[in-house]
């Protein structure tokens, strides 16, 4: 997918380099769209449109092996975010049931509460055989559907990138 896009995504950010002069870009998604963002950093990164690229994806599943995550992760300085409500059965895809699964998560985690919208850091996801059998035998995931899991994070998504942006930016006159 990301092959078929990036000409068409890179001259767009051109040209809203253009017309604003901005020098940092977040690249964010939800579900597919996290995975998305994941994938096109490193072709955005090293266009050179912006001098800063950041990467806040909610409810994405693992994309790439440990080895991509690994270097994704020392290319970003391990400042990208990744939020999932607690849960979600769609981050821990795809699910591995063999010691060859060798996907792997990127970025700093925060596990939210679907509910208040209140997220903590440095929360696990199962990856491991043991952990995916040890979680399966947990409670049944609260977002039982892909509606459910896109909708689960419209509170997540307006609380962390929304209202932070908003605070940062507007309340701090950079745009008046």
């Amino acid at each position: 997918m990301w092959d078929i896009i990036e000409p068409h995504v890179l001259t767009d950010l051109k040209e809203i380099k253009k017309q604003t002069g901005l020098e940092t870009i977040y690249i964010t998604g939800i579900s597919l769209g996290g995975g998305l963002s994941v994938i096109s950093y490193i072709d955005v990164k090293n266009s050179g449109i912006f001098k800063s690229v950041n990467v806040i994806t909610f409810g994405a599943p693992r994309v790439a092996n440990k080895n991509y995550a690994a270097n994704f992760d020392k290319l970003t300085q391990n400042k990208t975010k990744r939020y999932i409500v607690e849960g979600d059965p769609i981050v821990v895809l795809p699910r591995c049931l063999t010691l060859l699964c060798n996907y792997g998560h990127t970025g700093r985690q925060y596990s939210c509460n679907e509910d208040n919208g209140i997220c903590r850091g440095n929360q696990p996801v199962p990856e491991s055989l043991t952990e995916v059998i040890v979680s399966n035998l947990r409670e049944e995931p609260s977002l039982g559907s892909i509606v459910d899991h896109i909708y689960g994070y419209k509170k997540i998504y307006n609380h962390t990138v929304v209202e932070s942006w908003y605070i940062t930016h507007i309340t701090s006159n950079e745009y008046f």
